[in-house]
């Protein structure tokens, strides 16, 4: 027997010890057959599943696999526990994938038998996912359908305290309603749908609203639904609590109440901004902490674990010390008030953030005023800005090792292999460390999946991974076959894109989704040379891989990610041809520019993934009504380019290099670039970037309201496309480096 064991650090904290499934083994046996029924219903019948609690020992979970001529056997310690063995045994035996880019599901005609039984001990007691933001980013338009589709995903990959924000707006109309506040208070308080993450958050309201009655009741449908099946597989979600963010109308009701005016958040002023905070020492904190918990807990049932940040991108009004741990005592007392059982669960984002303010002693009053084990920090930015270590493991509170790995939803190809590989496991051996689990928190998903393949992983792993060997195997099974050259061009992103180490915080964020300046930086971290050789390299693969939707996809991406990093070549070229003074290379450039980014407007329209159509569809899917359609593509749209008002600060952070928004919107506000460039150059007067930002801001606020159609359907073939493009940038193949 192959055995992979951990050691009990879990007495440490006897609160999180009745933290556990709610539903029977039963049910959660019957949930993980639906999901192999769904996924092999042709080979269903030949997996046994059992749920077996005493399996885990003296861990947290684990799970066992075994077989005989006929048969599967997966046991696992929970529901949770036993689809990850399945989604084991798939991966490294039957070298099959599933993905949020498609799956590679060959089955081999016989099943792999076990030479022997293999034991696995799940580390980590608890394996969260999800980050506040990624409700608005990436799931904001989805249906059940969706939903179903990633909480499937969630239990193959181990996942077992997934993030549960969904349809909380539904609750608190009512507990306002209670206290006294009108529809119309509400409508000036609640965001659109785009924008409800930071809302809920505090940072912002009223933006893209108001927000309709009929989503509210939607989404809690939604949210019962979603609950459901993550219960069933023996999930814990973490549900929300009341974090003091208040519509600024109950101070009419509540004069006496002490709260605080937030400061503008990226420059949102009122009456979007500066937002409203309940003191948690005033004691209405309480009574809305109680009203709102109790509602939920009512319709959405608990597993006693919710999400309570005070003071996300918030800055504290006091640097006390006496003030935060009085702050967060009163804040866990409010929420132990209605759940004696209650686990606060915190995001770890503001030490990141604000190292100058969170110094260590003022985190150890804020976190150390919560009795030990009550209170869970994610370290959120692990892979690159880990907190434990100057923490000394949170002062003694425990905590989950996070990777965030992507922000505001760009797709723009990025990793940290070598910090995931070794950063949660040596996080977890450091001496006297809390950690109690891994998370996944990203902002946006649906990109990079290498990376979430192999976090998922550090759940179970003890030992380090070889990078090369594990690179050979995902391959195998994300494209169904061995190819040499589909391996050294992994290798080589494995190494170089996928292993960024110079600890930056934002990646994407410069040509072609920048708004347009004469002084954009270049924001790789690897040579140019590093994606054109793995672009060359997938071109080369053999033909059987041509049907792989997953290759497909990988295929688009790369190629996508090489005209980018051609583009800024075009724009360095476009500005020094501009400071030279000369008029028509400076023309001459700005098309080739502008012909390039055409280019790859064509090319991502070969894959489903990289379509704004699809995106804008599911927004007016959740109405029929005309008014409300507009309403809802506004929020689509602007989330993704102004985000926010047209002077706001936030403005394409959350870019997408999607089909539609390449072309009827970087295309169009590089083509007004180039032609004040021109002008400038003509005019014999200096480029003034202030008026051509007040310009720019006018087209991108009209094209926000514009009706233009976009394509939800794929078009072309993209192995044919990007050969094409390789053959006609070829030119930029190995001659240009960042």
């Amino acid at each position: 027997m192959v055995v992979i064991s951990t050691t009990d650090r879990y007495q440490w904290f006897p609160p999180l010890n009745v933290i556990k499934p709610s539903t029977s083994k039963h049910i959660q046996e019957q949930t993980v057959k639906n999901l192999i029924a769904k996924l092999l219903p042709q080979a269903a019948q030949k997996f046994k599943i059992t749920v077996n609690k005493s399996i885990a020992d003296d861990s947290p979970d684990a799970f066992q696999l075994d077989s005989n001529d006929k048969r599967i056997f997966i046991t696992g310690s929970s529901g949770v526990a036993v689809a990850y063995g399945f989604h084991h045994y798939l991966k490294y035996y039957c070298k099959m994938h599933i993905s949020w880019n498609g799956n590679q599901l060959k089955l081999p005609q016989v099943l792999p038998k076990l030479s022997q039984k293999i034991y696995v001990q799940i580390n980590q007691k608890f394996r969260y996912y999800l980050n506040a933001c990624t409700f608005s980013y990436s799931m904001v338009w989805w249906n059940w359908k969706r939903w179903e589709k990633e909480i499937d995903w969630m239990a193959l990959n181990g996942i077992n305290m997934p993030l549960a924000l969904t349809g909380q707006e539904s609750i608190w109309y009512k507990v306002y309603k209670k206290l006294g506040l009108t529809s119309t208070d509400l409508k000036n308080f609640f965001t659109g749908p785009a924008f409800l993450a930071w809302n809920r958050m505090g940072n912002i309201q009223r933006w893209a609203g108001p927000l309709p009655r009929i989503w509210m009741n939607k989404q809690r449908i939604l949210q019962v639904k979603i609950l459901k099946l993550m219960r069933n597989y023996g999930m814990l979600p973490v549900l929300p609590t009341f974090n003091g963010n208040i519509p600024n109308s109950l101070t009419a009701i509540y004069p006496k109440a002490k709260v605080v005016k937030s400061a503008s958040w990226f420059g949102f002023k009122k009456p979007y901004g500066e937002t409203t905070l309940l003191d948690p020492r005033d004691k209405l904190f309480k009574l809305i902490s109680d009203l709102f918990l109790r509602e939920q807990t009512k319709i959405y049932g608990t597993n006693h674990l919710y999400s309570l940040d005070l003071f996300n991108e918030i800055d504290p009004q006091s640097q006390d010390l006496h003030y935060l741990a009085n702050i967060s005592q009163s804040a866990f007392a409010a929420l132990n008030s209605a759940d004696n059982k209650a686990i606060w669960i915190m995001q770890g984002w503001m030490f990141y953030l604000d190292k100058y303010y969170w110094e260590n002693k003022r985190i150890e009053a804020f976190v150390t005023a919560v009795p030990k084990g009550r209170i869970v920090i994610l370290d959120l930015f692990a892979e690159v800005g880990p907190q434990y270590h100057r923490t000394k493991s949170f002062f003694g509170q425990p905590f989950i090792w996070c990777m965030l790995n992507n922000f505001g939803g760009n797709n723009g190809m990025y990793g940290t292999f070598e910090t995931v590989i070794e950063g949660a496991i040596s996080a977890y051996d450091v001496k006297n460390s809390t950690m109690i689990g891994i998370g996944m928190a990203p902002e946006g998903i649906g990109n990079n999946y290498i990376m979430y393949d192999l976090m998922a992983e550090m759940g179970w792993r003890k030992v380090a991974v070889d990078v090369r060997d594990w690179v050979v195997a995902y391959t195998v099974r994300r494209y169904g076959g061995l190819d040499e050259n589909v391996i050294k061009a992994w290798f080589r992103l494995s190494e170089t894109v996928y292993n960024c180490n110079d600890m930056r915080q934002y990646h994407c964020q410069a040509v072609p989704v920048a708004r347009p300046s004469l002084t954009i930086a270049n924001d790789a971290w690897y040579n140019a040379d590093d994606i054109f050789v793995a672009w060359e390299y997938m071109l080369q693969a053999d033909d059987q891989f041509h049907s792989s939707e997953t290759f497909n996809h990988d295929l688009v991406d790369i190629t996508r990610q090489a005209l980018q990093e051609i583009s800024f070549v075009m724009y360095k070229k476009l500005i020094k041809c501009y400071h030279d003074n000369q008029r028509e290379n400076t023309e001459l450039a700005g098309s080739q520019l502008i012909e390039l980014l055409t280019d790859m407007d064509m090319l991502v329209r070969t894959d489903s993934h990289f379509l704004l159509g699809s995106w804008l569809d599911s927004a007016l899917q959740q109405s029929n009504n005309i008014s409300v359609k507009e309403y809802l593509r506004f929020n689509a749209l602007n989330q993704i380019t102004l985000w926010g008002p047209s002077k706001s600060k936030l403005h394409d952070y959350a870019n997408k290099m999607w089909n539609g928004l390449i072309e009827k919107f970087y295309v169009k506000r590089w083509a007004i670039f180039v032609k004040a460039l021109v002008k400038s150059i003509s005019d014999s007067a200096p480029f003034d970037q202030q008026q051509f930002d007040l310009d720019i801001q006018k087209f991108e606020k009209s094209w926000v309201n514009e009706n233009n159609k976009y394509s939800n359907t794929t078009s072309d073939n993209a192995i044919n496309a990007s050969k094409k493009l390789f053959l006609k940038y070829k030119v930029f193949v190995g001659k240009h480096q960042n």
